[in-house]
């Protein structure tokens, strides 16, 4: 009953995706710029016996430091339930210097019950090429803070703002790309693309052009110094719209969306309920033989109408997942 109230709350509150007006620099990036991936496996010690008990990666893994560091034990006698093997994980920005901080997810991968009180023994972070470009180092704290995902201290994947620090930066273009200066969108749609260009030519114009990779390709304005020209470029206002989208959330049966989503004609059945959704809003759903929601019915009142049945929060989901599957969603959806 309490995934049914938090869905029906979310879903019958009149979400509305207004377009909005911001800074370019908020809906752009440059182009030559992007994050990097950083992986790497660690140890965990000091656990209050909640660490590995049946996976020897974490006893392998101890056995080797500790030869590292010059010390021989048997470690067949060494009760390692006080350690714990995991993947440290983290996004490094484009722009990083040494000595940055960066955050990092770590997780589990042993049968540890939790890593709460725990230290991250130094950890390399390796890209896609290997070489390692941060140093993760951390001590897990019993109390979570608020940004976790649980309070509980029983927990094996967790977030530490700032757990690493960069040791060699990714060298990319600042912002200059062979005299130009290349902007991407970072979530592409064709109209916030087209009213970007309008608001930079409205400072300077004639100074975009849109290339056919959906790039915005600036040219610097003669007496306008490159820094001074995009800084003032990116500040520019313009309005953006965030398309029409459905968000999905299995985990709290949660689904978000623009009140204006249509769906197209489709035939929908699930366990034996048939529903037929008129197109015209305000109408009220109706059973029928042969459950057909008309075209130009939004997810809103189709959501309204399996509420109406007493349909299930899992049984929705599943039913505007398959209706995405057979084409018949006019909008775009994300499941978390």
């Amino acid at each position: 009953m309490k995934r049914n109230i938090i869905l029906i709350f979310v879903l019958l509150h009149n979400f509305s995706i207004e377009p909005v007006t911001v800074a370019i620099k908020d809906v752009v990036k440059i182009s030559s710029q992007r994050e990097n991936y950083l992986l790497g496996y660690g140890l965990v010690v000091g656990l209050p016996q909640t660490g590995d008990t049946k996976s020897l990666l974490a006893k392998e893994s101890l056995e080797n430091i500790l030869k590292y560091s010059g010390i021989t034990t048997d470690m067949d006698k060494l009760v390692n339930k006080n350690t714990a093997a995991v993947m440290v994980m983290a996004n490094m920005p484009a722009v990083t210097k040494s000595g940055d901080k960066i955050d990092v997810w770590i997780s589990s991968i042993g049968d540890a019950k939790s890593l709460a009180g725990g230290y991250l023994l130094q950890t390399p972070l390796m890209g896609q090429d290997g070489t390692v470009y941060a140093i993760a180092q951390v001590h897990i704290e019993k109390n979570f803070s608020q940004n976790q995902r649980s309070s509980s201290d029983k927990i094996t994947t967790l977030f530490e703002p700032g757990g690493a620090t960069i040791e060699k930066s990714v060298n990319q273009p600042m912002f200059l790309d062979n005299g130009k200066i290349r902007l991407a969108l970072k979530r592409f749609d064709i109209s916030n693309l087209h009213a970007v260009q309008q608001s930079i030519e409205k400072k300077y114009p004639g100074s975009v052009t849109v290339t056919n990779d959906a790039i915005l390709e600036l040219t610097i304005p003669e007496n306008v110094k490159p820094l001074e020209f995009l800084s003032t470029a990116l500040q520019q206002p313009v309005e953006v719209t965030g398309g029409n989208k459905v968000v999905i959330d299995p985990q709290s049966a949660t689904i978000v969306m623009g009140n204006d989503v249509k769906i197209s004609t489709v035939g929908v059945t699930k366990n034996g309920i048939l529903l037929k959704v008129q197109g015209k809003s305000g109408e009220k759903a109706k059973t029928a033989s042969n459950g057909v929601i008309e075209g130009s019915t939004t997810v809103e009142e189709l959501v309204k109408g399996l509420n109406s049945l007493g349909v299930s929060a899992e049984d929705i989901m599943d039913i505007i997942k398959s209706i995405h599957a057979a084409g018949a969603l006019q909008g775009e959806l994300i499941i978390l």
